[in-house]
């Protein structure tokens, strides 16, 4: 059975930083386990990814393979080849997107994507070329 998040997660409507949000905002409610335990369950990365949803399902691989990796959970092998894959061009957050515009430049960006390479949760996003540091620190 469905959660009232999953199925908002799944809705086709919702856009990547709202999805974003959310799946973060579902993690820091149910923690690390019951979190995977949903996901997996669901088969969220799949049908977002045979939705052609890639950056969404991209998102919710690199969340699952960090927490199972912050937790010496080996990696579920159903995912190895979606692994293999990264986003055309570098997906940014949008704050970080806004703070560039304002300030005419491109220092943000550059800043985020040296930062997320060398952080333990942004290397994971960082390989699929998503820029992301934290998925735990959701207010």
């Amino acid at each position: 059975m469905y959660d009232v998040r999953l199925i908002r997660l799944l809705n086709k409507e919702l856009s990547y930083e709202i999805f974003r949000s959310e799946i973060c905002h579902m993690y820091h409610f149910d923690g690390d386990y019951n979190f995977i335990s949903k996901v997996m369950k669901s088969n969220l990365v799949m049908i977002l990814w045979n939705r052609n949803e890639y950056a969404k399902a991209l998102y919710a691989l690199a969340m699952i393979d960090y927490i199972s990796w912050k937790n010496s959970v080996p990696f579920f092998d159903g995912f190895a080849e979606l692994r293999a894959y990264k986003l055309e061009k570098t997906l940014y957050p949008l704050e970080v997107l806004l703070m560039d515009k304002i300030e005419h430049s491109h220092k943000n960006r550059d800043e985020a994507a040296a930062v997320c390479s060398q952080d333990e949760c942004g290397a994971f996003f960082f390989r699929h070329n998503i820029i992301e540091r934290s998925i735990e620190d959701v207010v």
